[in-house]
C-alpha cells in the first residue's frame, strides 16, 4: 500500500474533501497526522492513465513530423517533375545538295529556391503573347499575385486573375487563379534558371522566371502546355 501524510493543520478541510471523494480509502488517526491507506489499485489505474497520455502525446509528436516530412517530400518531388518537363533536346542533321547543317538546341531548367521568399517579387512575363503576372512577397511570407492574359488566341481583349491561397514552398509556387467572371483553376510553377543552349559546347544563356504548367493555351497555332514567365523587374 501506497501512503500519502498530510497536515492536519493545513489540510484539514482538504482532507474531508478527499474522505468524502475517496470513500474506498482508509483514515486513520496517529500522532496529529493523517495518515491515508489509499488501495493499489487505484494506483495502477492513475499510472496506466499517465502511460497512455504519455503514449499520446508520443503519436501525436509523430503524426506532426510525419505530415511535416509528407508535405517535404511533396514538395521536392512536384518541383523536380515540373522542372523537368522544361528540359529539352534537339540535335538534328540536315543535308541538301551536299551541304550537312548540324541543328542543336538544349533548354535546361534548374529551380531557383531563394533564402528570403521577398526576392521572388516582381512583374513576370511571357513575351510576346500577353501572359503577364505581378507577385509580391512581403516579410511574412505572405503572397500576393495578379495578373492578365488574353480572353482567346488572337484577340486584344484580356481577362484578369487573382491568385488566391497562394504559397510559395522552396521554388513551388502554389494557389488557385480566380478571373473576374468567377471562374477558377489551379496554378501551380516554379521558380527557375531556364538556360538555352546553341551547342554542345556553348556556355548558354540563362534567364530567370516562372515556369508554370496548367491548362493548355493556343498561340499561332501551336498548343502550348506550360509557360515560362520572365521576370521584367
Amino acid at each position: 500500500m501506497a501512503q500519502l501524510q498530510l497536515s492536519n493543520q493545513k489540510l484539514y478541510l482538504l482532507s474531508k474533501r478527499i474522505w468524502s471523494e475517496r470513500n474506498s480509502w482508509n483514515k486513520s488517526w496517529m500522532g496529529g497526522v493523517y495518515t491515508f491507506k489509499v488501495p493499489n489499485e487505484m494506483w495502477r489505474k492513475e499510472k496506466q492513465m499517465r502511460t497512455l497520455l504519455v503514449i499520446v502525446l508520443l503519436a501525436s509528436s509523430w503524426l506532426i513530423a510525419s505530415n511535416a516530412i509528407s508535405q517535404e517530400s511533396y514538395t521536392e518531388t512536384r518541383t523536380k517533375e515540373i522542372a523537368a518537363s522544361f528540359n529539352k533536346r534537339k540535335n538534328a542533321v540536315k543535308e541538301k545538295q551536299g551541304i550537312r547543317k548540324d541543328k542543336y538546341k538544349e533548354v535546361r531548367a534548374e529551380p531557383v529556391v531563394k533564402q528570403n521568399a521577398s526576392d521572388y517579387s516582381g512583374l513576370y512575363e511571357v513575351r510576346d503573347i500577353g501572359y503577364v503576372i505581378n507577385i509580391g512577397v512581403g516579410r511574412d511570407g505572405k503572397v500576393e499575385a495578379s495578373g492578365y492574359e488574353p480572353k482567346s488566341a488572337g484577340t486584344q481583349q484580356t481577362r484578369r486573375f487573382r491568385l488566391e491561397s497562394a504559397r510559395i514552398a522552396g521554388a513551388l509556387l502554389t494557389g488557385t487563379k480566380v478571373y473576374e467572371d468567377g471562374a477558377a483553376e489551379k496554378f501551380e510553377g516554379i521558380f527557375i534558371n531556364r538556360t538555352e543552349f546553341n551547342s554542345p559546347t556553348d556556355n548558354g544563356i540563362s534567364t530567370f522566371g516562372l515556369g508554370v504548367i496548367g491548362n493548355p493555351v493556343e498561340f499561332a497555332g501551336v498548343t502550348l502546355d506550360k509557360l515560362f514567365y520572365q521576370l521584367k523587374r
